[in-house]
């Protein structure tokens, strides 16, 4: 996907109200009725894949894009707001290429964007 249309993506995300949540506060507020998770992870793996990414220094990691099969939730986008710090910018790229590379995708560049986009297939 091009820059342009990823951009276009994200920002047509973030204006959605419905199913746009803050990641942790998402997962941690799974239950026996709402089962939730972050792609195949277990709902332990999806929050400490999210603490990972504010560990990085994420200024902010959304969820998006929800499929619901009760009981059962997830999501397999992820929307981070980049930190203007260059260490901690570096660190987010490093962590999400990192995965982003398992699953046999190109890496994302930084180019001075406000948001990155991570998707699991």
């Amino acid at each position: 996907m091009s820059r342009d249309n990823t951009e276009a993506l994200i920002q047509k995300l973030l204006r959605k109200k419905k199913d746009r949540f803050e990641a942790l506060a998402w997962l941690k507020g799974s239950h026996a009725q709402s089962q939730r998770n972050l792609s195949e992870w277990t709902n332990a793996q999806s929050v400490e894949m999210v603490q990972q990414l504010y560990g990085c220094g994420a200024a902010e990691v959304l969820a998006v894009r929800f499929d619901r099969n009760p009981p059962y939730e997830s999501i397999n986008t992820l929307i981070v707001a980049l930190p203007a710090d260059s260490v901690k910018r570096f660190a987010v790229f490093e962590w999400a290429n990192e995965q982003i590379e398992k699953q046999g995708f190109d890496p994302e560049e930084d180019y001075g964007q406000p948001y990155l986009y991570i998707w699991f297939d």
